[in-house]
């Protein structure tokens, strides 16, 4: 199922109960992050908004997790498979990250949360495991559904407004995925795609980054975890 939603969508979607048959680790990972205080989260957020101003939206919470945990969960085979399908070749890790995205004093959405295509791969896939749970006021993920189909389609800057991606993608439908914490969401991300501005709340996932090819600027063995 998966595997034909990413090849006709661009993205599927997984709910947390199938994803703890398929990918047992990603129950440790969530209760990880159970055990982490509101209240720290809260205070680390107003930390980097005041000190960043309105360009701060983001801070990694990749260290709160146990590092072979992470590995146990990225390299697993539901993971490597399903990919390696999809992509046609065994996928490489390329690196692993968990952050908080949050309401922030810019009127508009920064960075990440404006359309945008990851760097060019041929053959590319992120996963995002959701933490918490996340609806439409705290920054689900939305993706311009079939848009990974003709990346030569495109317009001359990293990041989009909703109108120049209407334009390019009049007819296209752009989904909006929400989910409870545990939701898994897998995406070819040489697809439009971003993660919505939190207006209330917190949004926290895990991603990690797979790839069939190797830049000639990536001199990394294994995957960084940052």
């Amino acid at each position: 199922m998966p595997l034909r939603q990413i090849e006709k969508t661009g993205f599927a979607r997984i709910d947390p109960d199938e994803l703890a048959r398929r990918v047992p680790p990603s129950d440790a990972l969530r209760a990880r992050f159970s055990t982490v205080n509101p209240s720290l989260i809260e205070k680390v957020s107003q930390k980097y908004w005041n000190s960043q101003c309105s360009l701060a939206h983001r801070t990694t919470l990749t260290k709160t997790f146990d590092q072979d945990a992470l590995l146990a969960y990225a390299g697993h085979s539901f993971f490597i498979d399903t990919i390696g399908q999809y992509i046609g070749v065994e996928p490489r890790i390329r690196y692993i990250s968990a952050w908080i995205d949050y309401p922030t004093k810019a009127d508009g959405p920064v960075s990440t949360q404006m359309f945008h295509r990851d760097p060019p791969h041929l053959k590319q896939i992120k996963t995002f495991l959701y933490l918490n749970d996340v609806s439409e006021l705290n920054g689900p993920f939305s993706y311009v559904e079939g848009s990974h189909k003709d990346i030569t389609r495109s317009l001359p800057h990293f990041r989009h407004s909703d109108d120049d991606v209407a334009a390019l993608y009049p007819d296209a439908i752009t989904a909006n995925v929400t989910g409870r914490a545990g939701s898994l969401v897998i995406a070819d991300v040489n697809g439009f795609h971003r993660g919505l501005k939190p207006v209330r709340g917190y949004r926290a996932l895990l991603t990690v980054f797979y790839s069939g090819d190797r830049p000639a600027c990536d001199d990394h063995e294994g995957p960084v975890i940052e």
